[in-house]
């Protein structure tokens, strides 16, 4: 499953998203899913990258797409990582109050203005099934490779 354009470090504008082994039966659930499995492929070749440098025991979500318990868990799975959710407010708007909020000398500091504004918050935690994540990778390094070969097929006919 191959559907949205490389987004890591490789970055190539050009890159287009596929799908493939269609069949007649695949629904337009399958095809959903397949985008979001395709997105979090790339976040962990991301993440694989970034294990040259820090290796995160947990990973932080937050946004419209992480209320979803199934994406969540998803990420677990894919990213071999505990997966935690904090609240359900879009992590951009939060840091802009938090900003605000220090700005305007309501709290000494961020940290300080999160403990507040996030005490309430209900956190929720996603724990990698290791079936499932190697599941996830075998996928993941076969999306590489067609990326790779149709990379490749494209460079050739330029």
């Amino acid at each position: 499953p191959a559907g949205v354009p490389v987004i890591t470090a490789d970055w190539n504008k050009g890159a287009r998203g596929a799908f493939f082994h269609l069949s007649e039966d695949v629904t337009r659930w399958d095809m959903m899913r397949s985008l979001l499995e395709g997105l979090c492929y790339e976040i962990d070749n991301g993440i694989e990258i970034l294990g040259n440098y820090v290796r995160p025991s947990e990973i932080l979500v937050n946004g419209g797409l992480t209320n979803s318990d199934l994406f969540n868990k998803m990420q677990a799975d894919i990213y071999g990582k505990k997966i935690m959710r904090r609240g359900r407010a879009d992590a951009t708007a939060r840091g802009a109050l938090i900003a605000a909020l220090v700005s305007l000398g309501v709290y000494d500091n961020e940290a300080e203005a999160f403990d507040v504004i996030s005490e309430k918050d209900r956190v929720e935690m996603y724990h990698p099934d290791e079936k499932m994540k190697r599941f996830y990778a075998d996928n993941r390094e076969k999306m590489n490779l067609l990326y790779e070969g149709c990379h490749f097929l494209e460079e050739t006919v330029r």
